[in-house]
C-alpha cells in the first residue's frame, strides 16, 4: 500500500547524514531521490 511504501520510504531516509562520508551519503540521497521519483509516478 502507499502507507507501506511511505514508511519504508521514512526508514530509507538517514537521520543523521554526518553519520556517513560525503561519498556513501552522496550515493544514498541519489537512490532516494529515484526512490521517492518512482512513489510519485506510482501515486500518479
Amino acid at each position: 500500500t502507499d502507507e507501506e511504501l511511505k514508511a519504508l520510504a521514512d526508514r530509507l531516509v538517514p537521520i543523521k547524514p554526518i553519520d556517513y562520508d560525503l561519498k556513501t551519503f552522496s550515493i544514498l540521497r541519489s537512490l532516494y531521490g529515484r526512490f521517492t521519483w518512482l512513489l510519485n509516478k506510482s501515486i500518479d
